[in-house]
């Protein structure tokens, strides 16, 4: 299913707001919580903030090769933070096309509740 040509402004929009909200923190190497359950804790958090999402919006993820380069992942880390999205039914992804939120997310919607509390900080705001 293809977005509709009427969606894409909104869904640019959408998807630059995922992308610079990424680039925003850093995530805490120190902490015990793995690195991929930070990343997945973030971009649940991010989707939980443009919840609703639209049937036919197509909010995307960056590549496994850009988040390599923005938070230096391996793709080992990358594939783990993907699968666990995948599995609590905040992503889709489609090999060779890109990984995006599922149509119709909203928080009461997800599989499970967050993976980590709001009180919990694994991600900070990055230094300036």
């Amino acid at each position: 299913m293809s977005p509709k040509v009427g969606a894409f402004p909104k869904t640019l929009e959408r998807t630059m707001y995922m992308i610079e909200g990424l680039k925003k923190y850093q995530l805490n190497k120190s902490l015990p919580v793995p690195v991929y359950y930070q990343f997945a804790s973030l971009v649940q958090y991010l989707a939980d903030q443009l919840a609703p999402i639209g049937k036919d919006e197509w909010i995307l993820l960056p590549t496994k090769s850009d988040l390599k380069i923005m938070f230096s992942f391996s793709n080992g880390t990358v594939e783990e933070a993907y699968k666990l999205l995948a599995m609590r039914g905040v992503i889709e992804r489609y090999p060779g096309k890109g990984t995006k939120l599922i149509p119709g997310y909203t928080r009461s919607n997800r599989l499970i509740g967050p993976i980590i509390g709001p009180d919990t900080a694994v991600a900070k705001p990055a230094a300036k």
